[in-house]
């Protein structure tokens, strides 16, 4: 029976031994996901600070294109070249504006799915702990069980011990009043 208690005892020590080192790895992987978090953050803001600086670039390239030159060209060759520089500045403008938001939505993307993927691992988490919560009730359960088998079968035991000595009493008198018949 103690045995049965220790080793109860030992198995619900390795229970919470258990629960506690899951627990760790659950704060360390919601620092690591904190971290990554921030990198993301710091990553967005760089990229919208390119952005802003080939925008910038942009417009002053537009200023300077729309100052009028003096030159020797023809005005209407001039004006065909002024025409074709607008055309070219305004797709190179779209092809920006198309790369910086490819960019973001992948580092958004990216964000979510690390959300996602932590989300998914905190409740996985917390599962393996309900899990482990859940053995050690069952444990301890079933070690109050043992008990209380243990405590009905020491009663037993004293009601056959009790009723053995009735038996050895009436035994004795019956030897002793076949003795004092002889």
């Amino acid at each position: 029976l103690e045995a049965e208690k220790a080793a109860s005892a030992a198995e619900q020590t390795a229970r919470a031994s258990q629960l506690a080192s899951l627990e760790a790895t659950l704060l360390s992987t919601q620092r690591e996901a904190s971290d990554h978090a921030s990198r993301l953050g710091a990553e967005l803001s760089a990229s919208s600070r390119q952005v802003s600086d080939l925008e910038a670039q942009l417009r002053s390239a537009e200023a300077r294109a729309a100052q009028p030159a003096p030159s020797a060209v023809p005005h209407a060759r001039l004006e065909a070249m002024d025409a074709m520089l607008r055309e070219q500045q305004h797709e190179l403008q779209a092809g920006y504006r198309f790369s910086a938001a490819c960019k973001l939505q992948l580092a958004l993307g990216r964000r979510e799915m690390l959300s996602l993927a932590y989300v998914v691992s905190a409740w996985r988490r917390a599962c393996l702990l309900i899990a482990a919560r859940s053995e050690h009730e069952v444990g301890q359960a079933d070690a109050t069980k043992s008990a209380a088998a243990a405590a009905r079968l020491r009663a037993q035991l004293e009601e056959v011990e009790a009723h053995k000595h009735g038996l050895e009493a009436e035994k004795a008198a019956l030897t002793a009043e076949q003795t004092a018949r002889a």
